[in-house]
């Protein structure tokens, strides 16, 4: 099922710049994600322990930043998404573009090519489900939080 030639290595090395440079751009938004995702998970624990002591709109104006960072970091992994779709289909067409001079189709080359494509967007959905999941469970963290800020406030 798995071919040998679909290493992370081997499909690097056959990427194009354009292909390259969104590697580049998911590393710095995987970066990015990770790190802020974490900022929001320190910053709601400590706002858990402050609750007590600071006054109910500072804490509400905190989970209401707390909240649009991360429909920011939403937003982030969203456009980085259409992104990738947009550099797929884009440079798609030149996997069907063979430097054989023998008279007979390439196909060969062809399926090779598809399957460093597929290989390669394969990788990036993972990164993608990564991120996705780290950016849900974040946000289901901060909703919980702003439940149960609104519930002691009630009572």
């Amino acid at each position: 099922m798995f071919n040998s030639n679909y290493t992370f290595w081997e499909i690097f090395k056959s990427l194009s710049t354009l292909q390259l440079l969104f590697c580049l751009i998911l590393t710095v938004v995987s970066i990015y994600s990770l790190l802020s995702a974490t900022v929001i998970l320190v910053r709601l624990r400590s706002l858990a322990n402050r609750s007590k002591v600071e006054d109910v709109s500072s804490i509400q104006r905190s989970l209401d930043a707390l909240h649009a960072r991360s429909a920011n970091l939403h937003q982030l992994i969203g456009a980085t998404f259409y992104l990738f779709g947009f550099i797929l289909f884009l440079t798609l067409p030149f996997a069907f573009i063979t430097l054989d001079s023998s008279k007979v189709p390439g196909w060969t080359s062809i399926f090779q090519n598809l399957g460093f494509y597929f290989a390669f967007s394969a990788n990036v959905f993972f990164v993608f489900l990564v991120l996705h999941s780290v950016q849900w469970f974040v946000s289901a963290r901060v909703r919980a939080a702003a439940l149960r800020f609104n519930a002691q406030n009630i009572t």
